[in-house]
């Protein structure tokens, strides 16, 4: 279908992609000079029953939006038909506090108008990854309750696929490759990896009404001995939640690690 796209969409209001590949031959010649192809979405104003049809069917491929800005942009401007249409969504986590309000709060609050919304990922980037420290309080503010913003996903409800990610921590776990100056061990990055399936199952459940507010208040629960009961839900393999002890996340810092940091 012209409006239903393999893979992942990025909607932009930026001119399409097939500009700069449709005349490689041009040299010395201004892109804004090249003529422009139509978008595909030129499609619905052929008439208003092919718009009507069809103008939901862009809105649910899979969107991606690299910046919190662009989500404003683009739900701010679609009418609650198409906000409704939105099948699956995947925001770059990024933040500004700016007087005293995080944007990312502002963005995240926009999902409620999504009513159709089956799967949102949020991606933040390396904010858990850091897995030693020599206190709790030095680790408390790598975990999932210190993201802004997450505390509003919990209000959210009846999406099936809602998880917060973290693309270095899945990078570590996957390769075990580690960041320059830190030398976790493998027991301590699962630990890691555990903390975040226990939160999103947390965030799951609270999707079917069920909320432990510990979890996104408490920034300490990941280093208590135990974790947050998430009601009368059982956590283990079939949810990809294995709780445990979260003592050993915290652990000293060689003399080797703090000579080379």
């Amino acid at each position: 279908m012209l409006l239903s796209f393999p893979g992942v969409t990025y909607p932009t209001a930026e001119k399409p992609t097939s500009v700069t590949y449709q005349f490689p031959y041009l040299r010395g010649v201004d892109k804004n000079d090249i003529p422009v192809p139509d978008s595909a979405l030129a499609i619905l104003a052929a008439n208003r029953q092919i718009h009507n049809e069809a103008a939901k069917i862009f809105y649910q491929n899979d969107l991606v939006f690299s910046y919190p800005s662009h989500l404003q942009s683009f739900a701010l401007n679609l009418e609650t038909d198409r906000l409704q249409a939105i099948r699956s969504l995947t925001l770059f986590y990024k933040d500004h506090n700016e007087g005293g309000i995080h944007t990312i709060g502002v963005t995240l609050k926009l999902l409620h108008r999504m009513s159709g919304l089956k799967k949102f990922h949020l991606l933040v980037e390396n904010h858990l990854v850091i897995l030693r420290a020599y206190s709790v309080t030095a680790l408390a503010p790598t975990t999932p309750p210190k993201i802004h913003g997450v505390s509003i996903l919990f209000s959210l409800r009846g999406i099936p696929d809602i998880q917060v990610r973290d693309l270095g921590l899945e990078d570590c776990y996957a390769s075990f490759a580690v960041p320059k100056f830190s030398r976790p061990s493998k027991p301590a990055v699962e630990q890691k990896v555990q903390m975040l399936k226990h939160f999103n199952h947390g965030l799951a459940l609270a999707q079917q009404g069920v909320v432990v507010k510990e979890l996104y208040e408490d920034a300490n629960w990941p280093f208590h001995g135990t974790w947050p009961e998430l009601g009368h839900a059982v956590c283990g393999e079939a949810v990809g939640c294995l709780c445990g002890s979260g003592e050993e996340v915290v652990e000293e810092v060689s003399e080797e690690e703090t000579a080379g940091t």
